[in-house]
């Protein structure tokens, strides 16, 4: 093969690549988008953008136009699904009744965490503290076993190359939100499945900055 001819070739790949790339994180503003009209029923929005936070995951950030002001908006996307988002600003028309409210819409199951969150608060345990997460950026249970699932397995890959499938079957969340610990099992290639015991830790916005897991 000519040298010319194998240029030619890389660059079509990384053209490739590049447009792969733009066009998962325009699906990941378009899904959010869509999430704000059907919740807030709001549509003009300026200045969103995109920033990739893992494998298929992106964070976008935007603004929402009403009557010459801008209100900020952000989601949590993996695989073009919205796992979290909120929105600090009035509703639409279907929504005037309460468009001076502050939505912030994480899902049942945010909505849950945060309660929890809000009672240890409370508690002898953790009087003094304030909240773990940044009211900005909601975080949900299932957003952390999300993001300890995709760093254990990664880090599982890494280290043994016949792993076929890692899962988190259950966990539990402490201190004050910030501690992910579990069971689950790590299916190889060859042989039986091992069961699997896992801790994630992770900072105020819910990244991951620790991890642990054995096997037998």
């Amino acid at each position: 093969m000519s040298r010319s001819r194998l240029s030619v070739m890389l660059v079509a790949l990384l053209v490739s690549l590049a447009g792969n790339a733009q066009a998962t994180e325009e699906q990941a503003i378009q899904a959010c988008q869509d999430r704000m009209r059907s919740e807030y029923d709001v549509n003009k929005f300026r200045n969103v953008f995109a920033e990739r936070s893992g494998n298929h995951k992106y964070r976008v950030y935007g603004k929402v136009k009403i009557r010459g002001d801008r209100y900020p908006f952000s989601c949590r996307v993996k695989r073009g699904d919205v796992r979290s988002y909120s929105y600090n600003g009035p509703h639409g028309d279907r929504h005037k009744n309460s468009e001076k409210n502050l939505a912030i819409g994480v899902g049942l199951a945010a909505l849950a965490a945060a309660a929890i969150i809000a009672s240890n608060k409370n508690s002898n345990e953790n009087a003094g503290f304030e909240s773990a997460w940044d009211t900005n950026s909601p975080v949900d249970k299932e957003y952390l076993e999300d993001e300890c699932h995709d760093t254990l397995a990664s880090r599982i890959r890494h280290e043994h190359d016949d792993v076929k499938r890692v899962r988190l079957n259950s966990s539990q969340l402490g201190h004050q939100g910030r501690k992910l610990t579990g069971r689950g099992h790590i299916r190889w290639d060859y042989g039986h499945p091992s069961e699997l015991e896992f801790m994630c830790q992770f900072d105020r916005n819910g990244r991951v900055i620790d991890s642990y897991y054995s096997y037998y």
